[in-house]
């Protein structure tokens, strides 16, 4: 039912999530501080990642604020994992740079020079290798090129 009301353009649905086609999410005064915060809590870990619990502290306007992020602004991976999408995006420039550099990636140098711990480095070259800009060879990674 819902995917016919979304094909006639009568509600929207995105992830698990359904509103009207109008509509568009607005934080308030206090969900805006909560969001500064979170963001700025994330960013200083660095990549020593933050679990949602962690950064929310089981606080049900944090959690909200938190989903409400994850939209656009945050990643979350296994374990809820938390990265800012520009973390993510200079975690993803490193590798390509030691790639070319070495003409390959090994966890440990990708773990050094993250500054990172083994556990978060493997998560986010399994991550790219997902997404398919490394592939998995071996105990290394190689750049996928595009064609």
């Amino acid at each position: 039912m819902l995917k016919y009301l979304a094909a006639k353009n009568q509600v929207k649905l995105e992830q698990n999530l359904v509103s009207c086609c109008d509509f568009e999410p607005v934080l308030t005064e206090g969900q805006k501080k909560i969001r500064d915060e979170l963001k700025k809590r994330v960013t200083e870990s660095g990549y020593t990642l933050l679990t949602a619990v962690e950064l929310t502290e089981n606080r049900k306007d944090r959690q909200q604020v938190l989903e409400f992020m994850l939209q656009s602004d945050f990643l979350v991976f296994p374990g809820q994992f938390i990265l800012t999408e520009t973390q993510y995006r200079k975690a993803k420039e490193l590798a390509e740079r030691l790639f070319l550099e070495k003409g390959i990636i090994k966890l440990p140098d990708f773990r050094d020079s993250m500054e990172t711990s083994r556990k978060f480095a493997l998560m986010l070259l399994e991550r790219f290798d997902q997404e398919r800009f490394t592939r998995r060879e071996g105990e290394d990674r190689v750049l996928i090129t595009k064609k």
